[in-house]
């Protein structure tokens, strides 16, 4: 694979536009042979040097690494990921392109390339294993499979609105059992070369369809009004008054203090609301901290 590769190139049978239009945020894409897997990726013997150093840890029948770009890749052996599978299950690798620069570059093109933030983590399965029980995500998911097969199953349903952001939560457990009863579910297979696009609120499954599946997942995020909203409470905290208490209750007059009180907070929201200066600073915030941006970047990226 290329480290010049582009999104353009890899969603090129659809093309940016129509992609945007059609799909993002709305409905999966299946893309065959959209790349040549060649990243030194494609085994376990090059994982293995890969994550020399490395700390693998496991719970649920699952191994998880959290690169450390300062691990000591010298005199540490590299990890039995033959050992690992067999006995742990899956491994989830996060922050892959913090060590590795073709991943780095690619995930650099699908940020520029949707004007969004992007994060990587690698799936490493053994046969008929699931990294992941059914679940769907608060972020978008472009998938890019690297070696053996996958078998996907999707929802036909998107939770809609799910947003990672300290005002909202969704029940993943409630959404999952109503996904089971109500949604009508497909199953597709992803092979080496092949791009998968997922919607955020979508459910899906993934089992490996052969000895060893590996892939990469580039979680897509674009702020979403919560954020906006979120900066608007970053100001109004710095106004004194508002994090004052609040007058004594006082039924005899209808707790007209109180009331009072809430009609300057409700002012001061209003104002924010409608200050060009607010806008401006969080376009500033949304192209500083999504748009083409990447988690990790190294070597000066």
């Amino acid at each position: 694979m290329s480290p010049e590769i582009s999104w353009d190139s890899l969603i090129e049978p659809v093309g940016v536009k129509r992609f945007e239009v059609e799909y993002f945020g709305q409905k999966p894409l299946h893309l065959k042979q959209r790349f040549s897997p060649a990243m030194g990726l494609e085994s376990l013997e090059q994982w293995s040097e890969v994550l020399r150093g490395q700390s693998v840890t496991g719970r649920e029948h699952r191994g998880f690494v959290t690169i450390d770009p300062d691990a000591n890749t010298a005199q540490r052996v590299a990890p039995d990921l033959e050992a690992l599978l067999r006995n742990g299950g899956p491994l989830i690798i996060d922050g892959i392109n913090k060590i590795n620069p073709g991943v780095q570059a690619l995930a650099l093109a699908l940020a520029r390339g949707l004007g969004s933030f992007v994060g990587v983590n690698a799936y490493i399965s053994p046969h008929r294993k699931d990294a992941l029980d059914l679940h769907h995500d608060d972020h978008d998911v472009i998938v890019l499979q690297l070696h053996g097969s996958k078998l996907w199953t999707l929802g036909s349903r998107l939770v809609r609105g799910v947003a990672s952001s300290k005002f909202f939560r969704v029940d993943q457990a409630a959404a999952k059992t109503q996904a089971i009863e109500k949604d009508q579910f497909k199953t597709l297979e992803t092979k080496a070369g092949d791009l998968l696009y997922l919607p955020r609120g979508l459910h899906h499954r993934a089992t490996s369809n052969g000895p060893i599946s590996i892939h990469l997942s580039f979680g897509i995020r674009r702020p979403t009004g919560l954020d906006f909203v979120d900066l608007m409470m970053q100001r109004l905290m710095a106004d004194t008054k508002t994090r004052e208490y609040l007058p004594r209750l006082s039924p005899e007059d209808g707790d007209e203090a109180v009331r009072a009180y809430l009609d300057y907070v409700l002012q001061r929201i209003g104002t924010l609301a409608e200050d060009p200066a607010l806008r401006s600073e969080f376009l500033q915030q949304y192209r500083a901290k999504f748009d083409g941006m990447i988690d990790g970047m190294i070597d000066g990226g």
